[in-house]
């Protein structure tokens, strides 16, 4: 663990110190941007979301720590941006629409019951707000296919506070191995105490031929300063990497930090500490760190450093990538741009090196993705990535004979 925290704070350095412009050596003030990691790993979760935007835009974080936080084919720190510190003025004594917690006129006027059934009734009745389907489809030229489909109805209580009901329908399918499916069933809960974020969910799993089992999620997010947030995380489900660990039972606990740092206007830097306990008795530790500047509106380029090493290899045991040492450093440039009204789309590439167990060996991927707004209150998202960053299927001296294709889309509604 020590080293782990030792190279998350080197990363932080040496990133800091490749981009950053000589104003912010005299303590200029930054905007923030959110993260898309799907060029290092093949993975755009959610594409309708614009990889540089401030955390108010950022996707929910929390079907995101669902799936897996780490393996490079879904590693997307962007979904684990802090949510947007909004004050929460129920719990300073008004609710959302400025009407004082004292009761009116009327309901003085009112027997005591029914004050108080007209309370209980106002206070339980949720506004719902949205609806989001989110598919993201992935196939590995070594037979793994793994397709989620989530649907998440957001609704807002009368104390302003957030409550989400998430279904999902998942497959996970392996060579040699009975197709397993999984639907989780998840409520989750947002609120805040002044400028402290607060969130949490939990549900049950469901799989075709396997035991019933349960997850939670959990989230803390503050302001340290006014140009950084700082996130901490924990989770606890099924480990949802692939087929053959989900028939192992493989459950892990995750927790750690997230930093995000508006460092100048132009210039933002995201980074996590993730440390994994695992039911089969493995340790994890992985850090990731993005540093991003935007050189024009449509025009951004960022330095990409995530490094994962877990105590034991257990991958011909347990099932899933298990490395002691696997680094990733690329460089992306990205485009992005409303090309009409109702169309926005981003075109990215990187390249970079990667390293498993000591041998280095060229990463590279890119990505399209577009956003149509079908209606007002209706846009739809469609994208493809690819990236041949291993997630420890095979890496040769010289090259890297994994590949991964992913096609990802989604369904947003307001109401």
């Amino acid at each position: 663990m020590k080293t782990c925290l030792q190279l998350w704070m080197l990363c932080l350095t040496v990133l800091a110190s490749a981009i950053i412009s000589p104003e912010f050596a005299r303590g200029s003030v930054v905007a923030p941007s959110a993260f898309d990691n799907s060029i290092i790993a093949s993975n755009f979760d959610d594409v309708g979301e614009k990889a540089v935007s401030p955390p108010s835009e950022a996707i929910d974080y929390r079907e995101s720590l669902r799936i897996l936080i780490a393996a490079p084919e879904n590693l997307n720190p962007a979904n684990f941006l802090p949510p947007p510190v909004e004050q929460n003025e129920s719990l300073i004594g008004a609710s959302e629409d400025g009407r004082s917690d004292e009761l009116s006129d009327e309901q003085e006027k009112l027997p005591i019951s029914d004050v108080e059934d007209q309370l209980v009734t106002e206070s339980s009745t949720i506004d719902w707000e949205d609806l989001t389907i989110d598919i993201s489809d992935s196939a590995t030229n070594f037979g793994q296919g793994n397709r989620i489909i989530t649907p998440v109805l957001r609704g807002k209580l009368a104390n302003g506070n957030i409550i989400s009901i998430e279904p999902g329908f998942n497959r996970f399918s392996l060579s040699d191995l009975e197709t397993v499916y999984h639907v989780p069933l998840t409520v989750g809960w947002e609120g805040a105490i002044n400028d402290v974020n607060l969130a949490a969910a939990g549900g049950i799993d469901i799989f075709n031929r396997l035991p019933l089992d349960t997850h939670f999620d959990g989230k803390v997010s503050f302001p340290v300063s006014n140009d950084a947030t700082l996130s901490l995380n924990l989770t606890q489900g099924p480990y949802l990497f692939n087929a053959q660990t989900l028939e192992n039972g493989i459950s892990s606990w995750r927790y750690g930090p997230d930093l995000f740092w508006q460092i100048d206007s132009k210039t933002s830097l995201f980074s996590l500490l993730r440390i994994g306990n695992f039911s089969d008795g493995n340790l994890e530790q992985q850090s990731f760190s993005r540093l991003e500047r935007q050189l024009r509106e449509d025009l951004s380029i960022s330095l990409n450093v995530f490094n994962w090493s877990f105590a034991q290899d257990l991958e011909s045991q347990s099932g899933y990538f298990s490395p002691p040492d696997f680094l990733v450093a690329t460089g992306e440039v990205a485009w992005e741009a409303h090309i009409a009204d109702y169309l926005s789309c981003r075109l990215a590439g990187s390249a970079g090196q990667q390293r498993l167990n000591g041998s280095w060996v060229l990463g590279y991927g890119h990505q399209a993705v577009c956003d149509i707004e079908i209606l007002p209150s209706v846009q739809m998202d469609f994208g493809y990535n690819y990236s041949n960053v291993s997630n420890g299927q095979s890496v040769d001296p010289g090259d890297s004979a994994y590949n991964n294709w992913q096609v990802v889309g989604g369904l947003r509604s307001t109401f």
